[in-house]
């Protein structure tokens, strides 16, 4: 059997699984500074000595937390979210390819396998042939894990 599969799927879904988001929460006295980001977000200066109050696993968490704490009648009105990213070593996001690419052959039995990737370059099927695919897309509300790019390397020779 000759197995056609979406590169990009797999690459994304891997890439982005190695990326978690932890939420620290810490009292205010512990911002030394606020700043404006480049790219219009709000970023902090903690003191050095600064330990979160608390942390949670996702933001739904922190509000529970917080929801917690307000009903046993701690006030939480100086407490500051700050998101943390966690990201994964990038050999475990190609271990998670390999997982992936083995659950589809299991599914599908063996054969012949082509992995194939978006074309990079503005002169590809999407423009030529069916230039309104994804054209409602606006191109900052995407982006790219950071292992995608590790993932696609390693799938390529598949092709």
């Amino acid at each position: 059997m000759l197995m056609l599969i979406d590169g990009d799927v797999i690459a994304y879904r891997c890439g982005f699984a190695g990326e978690k988001t932890k939420y620290d929460y810490y009292d205010a006295e512990d911002i030394e500074a606020t700043v404006t980001t480049e790219a219009g977000g709000v970023g902090y200066h903690l003191r050095d000595d600064a330990t979160p109050v608390h942390t949670a696993d996702n933001a739904n968490d922190g509000k529970a937390w917080i929801k917690m704490q307000e009903e046993d009648g701690i006030d939480c009105s100086t407490l500051v979210r700050i998101p943390r990213k966690i990201i994964e070593p990038v050999e475990n996001v190609l271990h998670s390819v390999k997982v992936v690419m083995a659950a589809i052959e299991e599914r599908m039995g063996p054969g012949e396998v082509h992995v194939y990737f978006s074309c990079p370059t503005p002169d590809n099927w999407r423009t030529t042939i069916y230039p309104e695919y994804k054209a409602m897309r606006l191109s900052n509300t995407c982006r790219t894990a950071r292992g995608t790019s590790s993932v696609t390397h390693t799938l390529r020779p598949t092709i």
